[in-house]
């Protein structure tokens, strides 16, 4: 944050980089440079606001236009980001954001509202209030269309903005998925509910642990079951574009001790896919420089299948410290005599591996002492601080790293090698780094015989005696044993690399539940809500049993038509009018149009019940058949 504003009062916490003034209900900010810039404005009251970029020639002292929104619909709390590109107006734009920062819409230029995608949130997942959970939660789960048959949900877990992964995050498992039901509140089921309502069973794994039930409905009015099999797309396909983030389809990256890996974008035609759900990596011949037969190998999953092998470029990468390179040297007791002042160095990469001496970079370090060279004949004392310069070799450019240690009395290097630190368990971070960075995070810090408290350094290492050696954790994403190496500071030296373990993110802590991506409405009856009816009428007797087997099976309410006039024993034994108003005995479901698959059920057992009038036959063959399917499958 380099300034903030509230009312009419302005903080600055950068110089030079913007200057604000504030004109009445008007807020004008200054930049220079060629820079990005991020603005946060927050509404305080209801109402439109007009925002706009302009270009400020000072030697002419004119205003042009670049970029415009009129009309943007404001309220108390909303939030927008503003991105602007000084560079290029074009890269510039205007979102509506969540509680947590997230951009939901984007705002056109006539001040419309566009829903945009949140990370791997799809836009059809979005919840109503655009408020994504910090949390695990389920979208997509909706009441499903009655058929006869076993339905299944088509829903996404997320944890926070990171769609989970079918089979590697979770598994599903379904209960009483086949006959309709209506469960009222599925948020908060009764009893009878949690016995005889549809649900689906979340059973975490991998990274996760714990097991939700999520409770639905199946009704004459549900939505279809998207239970076909989605079709395979081969990732070779004209479709699939696979390039680096910047676009080139020439993919190259720079040496790494454990191996070089390029940052890849797939898509399938406009939509990017996502690595571990749609495809997996494998690289071959990215752990030498220089490299001549190095590749990486796409491999479809899920909804794409086959794979691809890219050869891959492999480039020196900088020795130095922006890229990564950390070089430590441990304290050095004065010696007893000269040319006693070389110290212990170890060199590490971006990723903490520790760099081999002579593979890495050169095996000769070069000692200095206020700019000069020291030599076997030099006797540094005690308070003297000593230079070592590192230079690069092989995978790495040849350019030089310096450090500086300290020649202190004999007997008084802290090392914190011989220190014992101890790590706490860890939980899983949503696939964010977990990292060591508060005091609570130990079980045990100390050093010597007289086990002296040491401390975490939580400010780069200013205060604390030791702090976490940059680039150095391993392993600290996933599940299982992670590593960091810790390096000392103010008085104390030396390395120590510690251990942890990485346990499960519990679905029992961060459920969230469902969340609806749908409108909310108002309250409707019955009728406009769909209940399903079953009515009926029996003169004989033989169809009441089977409206109220109609009735059970689609959990509708029950209603009987009473003739006007009692049927005499000639209407009974009248034949059957096939193109005309029944005269004995008719089943009918009463439901909204839309619902055609059990209408045509329906409407083929009264079609033949017309032509032939054996009703205790048809009977058998569509109704006492699913009864007896029905109790088959019950046993």
């Amino acid at each position: 944050v380099i300034a903030r504003t509230k009312g009419e009062e302005i903080e600055y916490y950068g110089l030079g980089d913007i200057y604000v003034l504030i004109d009445g209900d008007k807020k004008e900010i200054y930049s220079v440079g060629d820079a990005e810039y991020s603005v946060k404005i927050t509404g305080t009251d209801a109402g439109t606001m007009d925002y706009a970029i302009e270009y400020y020639d000072t030697d002419k002292d004119e205003t042009k236009t670049l970029d415009e929104h009129p009309n943007i619909n404001i309220y108390d709390g909303k939030t927008l980001k503003a991105e602007v590109n000084n560079t290029d107006v074009n890269e510039s734009s205007l979102y509506i954001t969540n509680s947590l920062g997230y951009a939901t819409k984007r705002i056109e230029k006539d001040g419309s509202e566009v829903a945009v995608q949140v990370e791997d949130v799809l836009l059809s997942d979005m919840p109503d209030d655009g408020e994504i959970s910090d949390g695990i939660w389920v979208a997509g789960v909706e009441d499903l269309k009655f058929t006869g048959k076993k339905l299944t949900q088509d829903f996404r877990v997320y944890d926070g903005t990171v769609m989970l992964t079918p089979k590697t995050d979770y598994t599903v498992s379904y209960k009483n998925n086949q006959k309709a039901y209506t469960i009222a509140d599925p948020q908060n089921p009764t009893a009878a509910d949690k016995k005889k309502a549809p649900q689906m069973i979340i059973t975490m794994k991998g990274n996760y642990s714990g097991k939700q039930t999520v409770y639905f409905s199946i009704t004459s009015t549900g939505k279809a079951s998207e239970s076909a099999k989605t079709e395979v797309y081969p990732i070779t396909g004209d479709k699939i574009a696979i390039t680096d983030t910047s676009g080139d389809v020439n993919l190259s990256a720079m040496y790494n001790k454990s191996g070089a890996k390029v940052s890849l974008r797939v898509m399938y035609e406009d939509t990017i896919l996502k690595e571990g759900r749609d495809y997996t990596l494998k690289y071959a011949g990215n752990t030498k420089y220089p490299a001549t037969k190095a590749s990486v190998t796409v491999i479809g999953k899920g909804n794409y299948s086959q794979k691809k092998i890219i050869p891959l470029t492999i480039t020196q990468r900088a020795f130095t410290e922006s890229d990564g390179i950390t070089v430590v040297a441990t304290d050095k007791a004065e010696g007893k005599k000269a040319g006693q002042f070389n110290t212990t160095i170890k060199v590490y990469d971006s990723e903490g591996k520790l760099l081999k001496a002579g593979t890495d970079y050169e095996k000769n370090i070069v000692y200095l002492k206020d700019g000069v060279e020291l030599t076997k004949t030099d006797f540094p004392k005690a308070g003297d601080i000593i230079t070592a310069k590192v230079t690069g070799k092989g995978g790495y450019t040849n350019s030089s790293i310096e450090t500086t240690y300290r020649i202190v009395s004999a007997g008084r290097v802290k090392d914190i090698g011989k220190a014992t630190i101890k790590i706490k368990n860890q939980k899983y971070n949503a696939g964010n780094p977990v990292v060591i960075s508060a005091s609570d995070q130990f079980g045990q810090a100390f050093i010597g015989k007289s086990k002296t408290p040491i401390t975490l350094s939580t400010d780069g290492g200013a205060t604390g005696d030791f702090m976490v050696l940059p680039g150095s954790y391993t392993k600290n994403i996933n599940k299982g044993t992670a590593k960091v190496t810790f390096m000392g500071v103010n008085g104390c030296t030396g390395t120590k690399t510690v251990s942890f373990k990485i346990g499960t993110r519990s679905l029992d802590e961060w459920w969230k539940g469902v969340v609806s991506s749908k409108k909310s409405e108002d309250p409707k009856s019955d009728e406009e809500n769909g209940k399903t009816q079953v009515a009926y009428f029996s003169a004989t007797g033989n169809t009441e049993p089977l409206a109220k087997y109609a009735a059970e099976l689609l959990n509708a309410d029950l209603y009987e038509i009473v003739p006007a006039e009692p049927y005499t024993e000639v209407d009974l034994a009248a034949p059957p009018l096939i193109y005309e108003p029944f005269t004995n005995g008719q089943l009918g479901v009463l439901m909204p149009k839309g619902s055609e698959d059990l209408l045509d059920f329906v409407n083929e057992f009264l079609e033949n019940e017309k032509s032939n009038a054996r009703i205790d036959e048809l009977s058998k063959k569509y109704i006492y058949q699913l009864i007896e399917e029905e109790q088959d499958n019950a046993a």
